[in-house]
């Protein structure tokens, strides 16, 4: 609902912060692991944060205690996506595994390490997974291409890539499903609609992270310069 911001406050930390008054809710520590990524969960109840200790965390925002930590991952967690519909987590590690988990359970649902390209995590600022708005895929970036896993039954969809030879480091699929986001390593950023010929260049230095308006029609980019 927008009325608290979740951010990286200094490396083993997060922030809940009142995203109105600016005044800190909850501050999340990691212990000795730096943090690298945190995400909401849809309905705003659930934060899942990743570190270098190769452990993702599941917090409740309301009294900003670890639910969970979900253990298994044998590298630094590198990407984490929540599915729409809450019941999925997903996440991406050092390791070049993907790991499913059922969050609110604290439970493992499948761990993926055959791909049909070799996985690449070269930089930090990766977001390698997004899910569609179904819940029932996963798209996830490999090296030059992306693929889409059927999480239902284990399978990848065609390997889709956007130009030659350059590394996909980003993906974000709106929140109506139409549009996913594709960042390359050259800094390109593409946009593909709901198949695979319906995409478009926008441009070059339009965000290393970026995040889609709730109107699916616009979104805001972060680049370091």
């Amino acid at each position: 609902d927008a009325s608290l911001l979740a951010a990286i406050g200094g490396l083993p930390k997060a922030l809940i912060v009142d995203a109105q008054a600016g005044a800190k809710r909850h501050e999340l520590s990691h212990g000795q692991g730096n943090l690298t990524r945190v995400v909401w969960s849809s309905d705003g109840k659930w934060l899942a944060t990743g570190a270098t200790d190769k452990l993702v965390r599941v917090w409740n925002v309301a009294t900003g205690k670890i639910e969970h930590e979900l253990a298994g991952h044998t590298g630094t967690i590198w990407s984490l996506a929540w599915s729409p519909d809450g019941t999925r987590l997903a996440s991406a590690a050092e390791d070049k595994t993907v790991r499913l988990w059922n969050p609110l359970a604290g439970k493992l649902v499948a761990t993926y390490d055959q791909f049909p390209e070799a996985m690449e995590i070269h930089y930090q600022y990766l977001q390698k997974l997004a899910w569609t708005s179904d819940s029932r895929r996963l798209w996830v970036s490999l090296s030059n291409h992306i693929a889409s896993l059927d999480v239902e039954t284990g399978t990848f969809g065609p390997l889709e890539n956007f130009s030659n030879g350059n590394t996909v480091m980003f993906l974000n699929n709106s929140p109506d499903g139409q549009r996913l986001l594709v960042r390359e390593h050259s800094k390109w950023m593409f946009v593909r609609g709901r198949d695979a010929q319906d995409r478009r260049l926008l441009g070059q230095h339009l965000g290393r992270t970026a995040q889609w308006h709730p109107d699916s029609r616009r979104f805001l980019g972060w680049e370091s310069r």
